[in-house]
């Protein structure tokens, strides 16, 4: 079904909620809202629900004068589950794996509004079987006001694999968000994601800065899906070389109550 797609890839995002293809920006944004992105590079991991594991690298270069180019890899997977026949029989064990590889492209557009669009080649396996298929985003980005970042985002529109000739709905979401910098060391982030076959989620978190030091904490509702919402939360820290700052980053968000994913992650801006 190509969900990987619609699970946060670094731990900026995952600790931003719903905001998090709307408002987060940097290298990390060849994956989410193609209009966020920034020259750097980013990498990061951890463990998602139910035992599975992923992997994300990305990078964001400037071949062009108003342009910003991305590329990107990410994996999630799980080995060791067991498998068994109709009659509940064991089969042995087997795996799962899915991932994809991203271009993206962001452009500066008159009156200070920036645009961007991205595209995926995905893949997934269940143990011998596999299967590929594709995606693509846009996006959009502006500063209205001097404190004041928007986004609006639609991602994962494209074909899932084909599993024994069918294809099953894709992950593909509308997003719409802003970041208001109430002062120097508090920003408050909010956001809608409209989901045409995940649940519909709205957010909002608050970003506290102490020097380097940047602590974010906040909470999504689904209303007709409550294991879908929950509390998330991040902390990054900043430390500067030169023209560059490297970021070490951690976040973490509520699923199911009881299960909260992880991932932690570098990334360097110049």
């Amino acid at each position: 079904d190509l969900l990987v797609l619609g699970i946060p890839a670094f731990p900026s995002q995952l600790a931003q909620g719903s905001a998090w293809t709307t408002v987060v920006a940097g290298p990390e944004n060849v994956f989410g809202n193609p209009a966020m992105l920034e020259r750097g590079i980013a990498a990061g991991g951890g463990v998602w629900m139910l035992g599975t594991h992923c992997a994300s690298a990305s990078a964001g270069f400037s071949l062009f004068p108003g342009t910003v180019e991305g590329i990107g890899l990410r994996y999630v997977g799980r080995t060791g589950l067991e498998g068994t026949d109709d009659q509940g029989n064991p089969t042995g064990e087997f795996s799962f794996s899915a991932g994809s590889a991203c271009f993206a492209l962001a452009v500066d557009l008159p009156g200070g509004i920036r645009g961007g669009v991205s595209a995926s080649l995905a893949w997934e396996r269940i143990g011998e079987d596999s299967g590929s298929g594709f995606a693509v985003a846009a996006g959009l980005a502006a500063s209205p006001l001097r404190r004041l970042d928007m986004g609006l985002s639609i991602t994962n529109v494209g074909q899932a694999p084909e599993w024994q000739g069918i294809h099953k709905d894709m992950p593909t979401e509308l997003a719409l968000g802003g970041r208001l910098e109430v002062s120097e060391a508090v920003g408050l982030s909010t956001a809608g994601i409209l989901g045409f076959a995940t649940a519909d989620r709205f957010g909002a978190a608050l970003d506290v800065s102490l020097s380097d030091l940047l602590l974010t904490a906040g909470y999504q509702l689904a209303p007709d899906h409550p294991d879908a919402g929950g509390a998330h939360a991040g902390l990054s820290y900043d430390f500067h070389y030169g023209s560059e700052t490297y970021s070490v980053r951690i976040g973490t968000q509520q699923k199911h109550e009881l299960d909260w994913p992880v991932l932690a992650g570098l990334s360097v801006g110049f």
